[in-house]
């Protein structure tokens, strides 16, 4: 089991405009992977197809130059801001379905062969009618595995659904992830469907949650068997912070890499007794994808010196080439 640190590119949005810079500022603040943030350049939202493209293969070209990998295509603000996948109707199913396909070519193009983030929310009408729950539920997962069968035509190993913590972004406990994941993968003939573990995605104490539910370090030792990409960020445990590791931010956040790499080790140790290891194969590599999302008033020398700072402390703990554990 091969464990490395990477940046998700969501710290560049609204700065930097040319995929050589996004690929230059990940290396010298020293990353060797990056997980595109679709923010950076959306199928609806970026130009036109040719231009995103284009660029997808720019991004492919300055990657290998600067020597960082590019691990997933992840979804920015733009699409979870909607109930997409899981809204009521039809036609906007559908074009969120497009979305994610189009999602795919612009991954593919850059040299990426994942997908992944939150492309549904359920609604509160929804949520409020079990009946109606369980039918959207079924629709999601017909679509999903639609999607896989998609990706895996077009060349998409993967498509990864982001763990969350409030009733909407579904599943937000371990045992309904457990199950979502088993309803996905049992008899999938498509590309592989999983999940990403976000160690800030730990505040369901708002919703009632409790127990297993608010540790990182639960999450983690259930799922990062499968879930190649972890999302990193420093905070407390009751809210979603995203702030980078730097000195301050590390003592005032309670996320500790010695506790990740514990619990990480722990997980693959056991992961082959797990009922879910039937449905999904192990992965053999985690990638920290650090997720910092920097605030409107931060300057650009302050968002290069936080990623920098960050990626000096995870090297303390995570060498360049990274660890086997």
């Amino acid at each position: 089991m091969h464990i490395d640190i990477g940046l998700n590119t969501c710290c560049f949005t609204r700065r930097w405009e040319e995929p050589e810079n996004w690929m230059k500022l990940t290396k010298e603040a020293g990353f060797g992977y990056f997980q595109l943030d679709s923010d950076m350049l959306d199928p609806f939202f970026s130009g036109d197809k040719e231009y995103q493209v284009n660029t997808a293969k720019e991004i492919k070209e300055y990657a290998e130059k600067y020597q960082v990998k590019g691990t997933a295509y992840y979804t920015g603000t733009a699409p979870y801001r909607f109930h997409g996948i899981a809204h009521s109707q039809e036609a906007v199913r559908q074009v969120m379905k497009r979305w994610i396909q189009e999602a795919m070519d612009i991954a593919g193009a850059a040299g990426i062969d994942k997908v992944g983030g939150r492309f549904d929310a359920y609604s509160v009408e929804t949520l409020a009618d079990p009946k109606k729950f369980e039918r959207q539920l079924e629709r999601s997962v017909a679509l999903y595995r639609e999607l896989a069968v998609i990706g895996k035509e077009k060349g998409i190993a993967e498509i990864e659904l982001e763990q969350m913590y409030v009733p909407s972004l579904y599943p937000y406990t371990i045992l309904q992830t457990e199950e979502y994941l088993k309803r996905l993968n049992k008899g999938n003939s498509g590309c592989r469907l999983s999940t990403t573990v976000d160690v800030g995605h730990m505040a369901s104490g708002a919703y009632g949650g409790g127990g297993q539910d608010l540790l990182y370090e639960a999450w983690l030792e259930k799922f990062a068997p499968v879930s190649q990409d972890i999302h990193l960020q420093q905070t407390r445990r009751d809210k979603s912070s995203h702030n980078p590791f730097t000195e301050k931010c590390n003592q005032e956040g309670e996320v500790r890499i010695e506790r990740i790499l514990e619990t990480v080790r722990a997980g693959h140790r056991k992961y082959e007794k797990e009922p879910l290891a039937q449905y999904l194969p192990p992965v053999k590599q985690n990638l920290l994808i650090l997720e910092y999302i920097p605030g409107t008033t931060e300057t650009e020398e302050e968002i290069l010196e936080n990623i920098g700072e960050s990626a000096r402390y995870l090297r303390k703990f995570i060498p360049h080439g990274g660890i086997d554990l």
